[in-house]
C-alpha cells in the first residue's frame, strides 16, 4: 500500500492540494497573498473565503465584538456569561465565547454578513474601516431625517451592526429604521425634530383645532407605527377626525370632510369675543359656553347647535359680562328708562 505524501501547510491553506508549479502566475500570487494574510482562498481568485474565517485571529479583539453587540439582548447575555464564566485572557476562554456567539440565533440570522465583515476586518482593515464610516454616515442621516437624537457612541454601535447585519441590503434596510424608532424622542432642548417633529406637530395641531388632546404616548405610538410602515400620516389624521366627529355630532360630516371645529365654531367665538369684550385668541374650544353652544340637542335627541342670538343671550349669564362696557351702558339705559317713567327725567 502506498503512502500519500503529507500536504504542506501552504497546500492546506487553500484546500486545493495543487502544487505551485501546476498553477498559473496569478494563482500562485493569490496563494502567496493568502498565506501572508493569514486567510483562506480555496479557488485562488484573490478574494478571502469569508465563511472559512479562522476565529483564532479574533482572540485579541473580543472586546470589539462585545461593544458591537451591546444592543442585541441575546448577545449581551452571552457576553455577560463569558465575562463571568470564561477566562478571556486565554485563547480557550475567548474561543468558548466565540463559539457561543456562533451558536446564537443572531449569528444564524446574520451568518453571511457577519462572517464577511469579520474576515474583512482581519484581512483588509482599511476597507472595513471605510465601510463602517459609510455606515455611520447612513445612520446619522437616517436619525436626523426621522428625528432620533443619538450620540456618537450609539452611532458607532449601530454602524458596526449596519455592516455585520447587512443593513445596506434592500431587504434589510428596514432594520436601521426599526432600531432608530426605539430612540425617537426629544433632543436635549426638549424638542422633537425631523420627520418625527413634523408628524407630531401636524397631529397635535389637528387635535387642538378640533378640541382634543392626547398624551405623549399616543403620539409616540403614531410615530413608531408610521416609521415602521404599518400606517401613514393620513391614517392618524383620520383617527383624530373620527374622534372629533363623535364628540361634535352637529359637525360630524364637515369634520370628516376635512374642516376643523375651530373653523366651524368661529362664529360663536367672534360673538363671544364681542359680547364679553375679550381677545378672540384667548377663546378655546374647551370653553364651557362654546361647548354648550355647539354640542346641544333638541327635544328629539338630535344634535342642534344654538343660534348665534341664543348664544349671545346665554353669554349674559357669564359673570364676565357684568364687567363689560355693554353691561354698564345697558344698566345705565335701564336706570334712565325707569327714572323717565317716574317723571324724574
Amino acid at each position: 500500500m502506498s503512502v500519500q505524501p503529507e500536504e504542506t501547510t501552504e497546500e492546506r491553506k487553500d484546500f486545493t492540494g495543487v502544487k505551485n508549479k501546476d498553477l498559473n502566475k496569478k494563482q500562485q500570487r493569490n496563494r502567496r497573498a493568502a498565506k501572508a494574510g493569514g486567510y483562506t482562498d480555496r479557488d485562488l481568485n484573490g478574494v478571502p473565503d469569508a465563511d472559512e474565517l479562522d476565529w483564532n485571529v479574533l482572540a485579541e479583539d473580543w472586546r470589539w465584538i462585545e461593544n458591537l453587540m451591546l444592543e442585541v439582548d441575546e448577545i449581551r447575555e452571552i457576553v455577560e456569561n463569558a465575562v463571568k464564566n470564561y477566562d478571556l485572557d486565554t485563547e480557550t476562554g475567548v474561543n468558548n465565547f466565540i463559539n457561543d456567539v456562533i451558536g446564537s440565533t443572531w449569528w444564524q440570522d446574520n451568518d453571511t454578513f457577519a462572517r464577511q465583515a469579520f474576515a474583512e476586518r482581519s484581512t483588509d482593515p482599511e476597507t472595513y474601516k471605510g465601510r463602517v464610516e459609510d455606515a455611520a454616515n447612513a445612520v446619522r442621516q437616517e436619525a436626523l431625517q426621522i428625528g432620533a437624537p443619538i450620540d456618537e457612541a450609539t452611532v458607532a454601535i449601530l454602524a458596526e451592526r449596519f455592516v455585520t447585519e447587512g443593513w445596506n441590503q434592500p431587504e434589510r434596510a428596514y432594520r436601521l429604521r426599526d432600531e432608530l424608532n426605539k430612540k425617537i424622542g426629544p433632543n436635549q432642548q426638549g424638542q422633537m425634530f425631523g420627520q418625527a417633529g413634523d408628524l407630531i406637530d401636524k397631529l397635535r395641531q389637528t387635535a387642538t383645532r378640533n378640541g382634543l388632546s392626547f398624551t405623549p404616548d399616543y403620539y409616540n405610538s403614531a410615530l413608531a407605527s408610521v416609521n415602521s410602515n404599518l400606517t401613514d400620516e393620513a391614517y392618524w389624521i383620520r383617527q383624530i377626525r373620527e374622534e372629533a366627529a363623535s364628540y361634535w355630532p352637529s359637525y360630524s360630516e364637515q369634520i370628516r370632510a376635512g374642516l376643523d371645529v375651530m373653523q366651524l365654531a368661529s362664529g360663536y367665538m367672534n360673538v363671544m369675543a364681542r359680547t364679553l369684550e375679550i381677545d378672540p385668541n384667548s377663546i378655546s374650544l374647551n370653553d364651557p359656553f362654546i361647548r354648550k353652544a355647539t354640542t346641544g340637542i333638541d327635544e328629539t335627541g338630535n344634535p342642534r347647535p344654538m343660534s348665534l342670538w341664543e348664544f349671545e343671550q346665554d353669554l349674559r349669564n357669564d359673570p364676565r359680562w357684568m364687567g363689560t362696557d355693554q353691561a354698564t351702558k345697558s344698566m345705565s339705559d335701564i336706570g334712565t328708562s325707569i327714572l323717565q317713567r317716574f317723571g324724574i327725567l
